[in-house]
C-alpha cells in the first residue's frame, strides 16, 4: 500500500539570495514548477514515410500561484520581494515520508507579481503571490 505524503507538514520558503532563507506565512498551498517540454519539427525531405520528425526544445517551468492569508506583514515582505530585479529564489520543503528523517525540497527561481483575492463577507482576505519561474528546478531527498 502506497502511503501518501500530505501538503499539512510542509511549507514554503524564498531567499533573495539563495543564503537566508524566510518562510513564507500564511501559505495555503505548495508550488512546484509543472515543467513542460518543447517539442521543435524536424522533418525534412529525408523523413521516411511521410512521417513527421521532432527533436527536443527547451523547458519551462511555468507560472504558479501561491495562496496565503493576507496581513500587512505578508504584503510587504511580497512587496519587496516584487521590487527585486532579480528573481527570487524559494524553496517547498514536504513532509517527510515515513522512512525519512527530512521531507523532500525542491529549489527554484522566479519574478513576483502580487495580488489581493476578491472574497465574499464570509471569506477571509487572500494574497496570492504569483511566480514566474525562470531557470530549472531542482530536487533533494530528505
Amino acid at each position: 500500500m502506497t502511503i501518501a505524503i500530505p501538503v499539512y507538514g510542509g511549507f514554503m520558503e524564498w531567499s533573495a539570495d539563495g543564503t537566508a532563507w524566510a518562510t513564507i506565512k500564511g501559505a495555503k498551498t505548495l508550488i512546484i514548477p509543472e515543467v513542460s517540454q518543447d517539442y521543435k519539427e524536424r522533418t525534412s525531405l529525408d523523413s521516411e514515410d511521410y512521417f513527421k520528425e521532432w527533436g527536443k526544445g527547451l523547458k519551462d517551468g511555468g507560472e504558479l500561484t501561491l495562496e496565503t492569508y493576507y496581513t500587512p506583514a505578508n504584503y510587504d515582505a511580497a512587496e519587496v520581494k516584487e521590487a527585486l530585479a532579480e528573481p527570487v529564489q524559494f524553496r517547498a520543503t514536504l513532509a517527510p515520508a515515513v522512512d525519512q528523517a527530512a521531507g523532500d525540497t525542491f529549489v527554484f527561481k522566479g519574478f513576483v507579481t502580487l495580488a489581493i483575492m476578491p472574497e465574499d463577507v464570509n471569506g477571509d482576505v487572500m494574497l496570492n503571490i504569483k511566480v514566474r519561474t525562470t531557470g530549472g528546478m531542482t530536487r533533494t531527498r530528505g
